[in-house]
């Protein structure tokens, strides 16, 4: 048998008949409906008043869904900010030497990494010295090949004087001879007499001339020994040099700080200088810093430079370590603006400016992107206000205080003004309610 009711078993409902609403009888609940209605004409009545009433703009105005805040009191505190870039007021520039000997390219053999301090004395680079010490080989081996060449020729020397007296003692010999022979004599005939003169003569002429050759031969010999001790003397002259040039390819610090390497171009990247690096004479390789003593290079647009002061407080922040801030001084300000072009073919002029970091931290390096926020003003225990709340016109500000009529225009005086703030000197009082921007129906 199945365990499953039959349909047809189950009790049968009788269905709930349907009801028709019936119509509210008159009294109690029409009279309220009637009082509401009244109610929302008064409202509506009084909003068109407040909105279309007779006061003009001068006066209150109706503007109850306006954002609104009340005056607050707190400290507001003006600034202006200075951008530029981190630099050390104490620094020495480590630069390639200007080599005196013939050896103008530098290899960079050890060099001292970027951050790492430094105390006066310290290695910070060495070049590669097999150049030069090639150098002074061969110019060791040219001054060695130039004595043997001035003893050659001091040989030469002895030998030419010896000829040359030779030659002349046998002229004198010759003169001698002639002179002797020539002696009148019964024996000779005139003509013989006379060829005998004439060879005296001769005689005479060829020893003068052996005599005036001599002072020749001097200063010939003279001039060939000065020209040779003067190639040794540049030869010399240049060993020296190189010799001292030795010494400057070990750079070391001046002074104690940290260092920092500095960076080139290879291709259209800037890296930093390595080993191996080819340098030129005279080429800045370190900087040597004092990381005590670091500042702030900027501009500050000449509009604003009467605005700053040498000693007022500001607010260092470094831009690749946001957080990291320094409390700083205005240190300098520049005399001169410089001009910079825009983009409209005009241009803006700057005042330079240094801006003093006080404290220290192993992040704080020359070179980096900051900026400062110079303390121009402060106010505390002042009346504050959203700027927003303030309107500036014709060098007076206005703010729209809320009444029981609306909001009434009324002219304030201000003071110090922060990016958010501004400071109510005169023309409020705490708690009041002002608009937060300009009523639309004023």
């Amino acid at each position: 048998m199945s365990a499953l009711p039959n349909p047809s078993q189950q009790p049968f409902e009788k269905p709930t008949p349907s009801t028709s609403p019936v119509p509210p009888e008159p009294g109690a609940g029409s009279s309220k409906a009637k009082w509401s209605i009244l109610g929302l004409v008064a409202i509506a009545g009084v909003a068109a008043y407040q909105m279309f009433g007779p006061q003009g703009p001068s006066g209150p105005t109706a503007m109850v869904m306006a954002k609104t805040t009340k005056v607050e009191t707190g400290s507001v505190d003006q600034k202006i900010r200075i951008s530029g870039q981190t630099a050390s007021r104490v620094f020495e520039n480590i630069t390639t030497p200007r080599l005196r000997g013939q050896v103008r390219d530098m290899t960079i053999l050890t060099l001292i990494a970027t951050g790492v301090r430094v105390k006066k004395g310290d290695v910070l680079v060495t070049l590669d010295t097999k150049l030069l010490e090639e150098n002074l080989d061969s110019f060791n081996d040219a001054l060695a090949a130039a004595d043997i060449n001035i003893s050659q020729r001091k040989a030469i020397e002895v030998q030419e004087d010896e000829s040359l007296n030779q030659q002349v003692k046998v002229a004198k010999s010759n003169l001698d001879k002639a002179i002797l022979d020539a002696k009148p004599s019964g024996l000779k005939t005139p003509v013989e007499q006379q060829r005998l003169l004439l060879a005296v003569e001769e005689m005479k002429v060829k020893y003068e001339q052996q005599l005036a050759s001599q002072p020749f031969s001097d200063a010939s010999q003279k001039s060939a020994m000065a020209s040779l001790q003067l190639r040794v003397g540049q030869t010399k002259s240049i060993f020296e040099k190189s010799k001292a040039d030795l010494s400057k390819f070990k750079i070391v610090s001046p002074m104690d700080g940290l260092a920092i390497v500095q960076s080139v171009y290879r291709g259209n990247d800037l890296v930093a200088l390595q080993v191996g690096d080819s340098l030129s004479p005279g080429q800045l390789i370190v900087k040597v810093v004092d990381p005590d003593k670091m500042m702030i290079n900027g501009l500050v647009n000449q509009a604003d430079n009467d605005k700053l002061r040498i000693g007022q407080p500001a607010e260092v922040l470094l831009d690749a370590f946001p957080g990291l801030t320094f409390p700083g001084k205005v240190y300098s300000i520049g005399a001169l603006a410089t001009s910079s072009g825009g983009r409209s073919g005009g241009s803006v002029r700057s005042v330079p400016i240094q801006v003093t970091i006080q404290g220290s931290d192993p992040r704080l390096i020359p070179d980096l992107s900051a900026s400062a926020d110079v303390l121009l003003k402060s106010e505390k225990e002042a009346r504050v206000l959203p700027r927003s709340a303030v309107l500036e016109a014709d060098g007076k500000a206005f703010v729209f205080v809320r009444t029981q009529e609306g909001f009434t225009k009324r002219e304030v005086t201000i003071g110090a003004k922060s990016a958010t703030q501004v400071a109510i000197k005169d023309g409020l009082t705490g708690g009041e309610e002002v608009a937060l921007q300009r009523p639309s129906s004023i």
